[in-house]
């Protein structure tokens, strides 16, 4: 994948773009990613270290160290996590996909620590959808 993307946190105060091609996208099913996410598994988009630009708001990006080695960076002011890095993965950088302006346009090729997989995740599909909230 080599188009080029953007990307920013909640708040606006950081800004980013993916200048070189996309690695991988993983959907990543492991425990640390659950809990540093709050989610049942997160997704990200795997690029150079070298191919991230910051921008803007640099200075808005706090780092914090993981339970499974990880480096994660967040906005410090709203708290969107931006990305990460990982001793395992030298020279990259998982961005997260949720922070990217347009997410349509890159589809996760497959999930990984499918064995920490929830078992309900397979069903999402089936379940009832609404367009927006629903008032109760």
């Amino acid at each position: 994948m080599t188009t080029e993307l953007s990307g920013a946190c909640g708040c606006g105060s950081v800004h980013y773009k993916i200048t070189g091609p996309i690695r991988v996208v993983v959907n990543c099913h492991c425990n640390t990613c659950r809990k540093n996410n709050g989610a049942p598994y997160s997704t990200y988009c795997v690029v150079a270290q070298d191919d991230l630009d910051i921008f803007a708001g640099q200075e808005s990006i706090t780092i914090f160290e993981t339970s499974g080695g990880g480096k994660k960076r967040v906005c410090s002011k709203c708290g969107s996590p931006l990305f990460n890095a990982h001793h395992k993965y030298p020279g990259m950088y998982m961005v997260h996909h949720g922070s990217l302006s347009d997410h349509s346009s890159v589809t996760p090729s497959f999930d990984i620590f499918c064995e920490n997989k929830l078992p309900w995740v397979e069903s999402l599909v089936a379940i009832k959808s609404f367009e927006q909230s629903i008032e109760r």
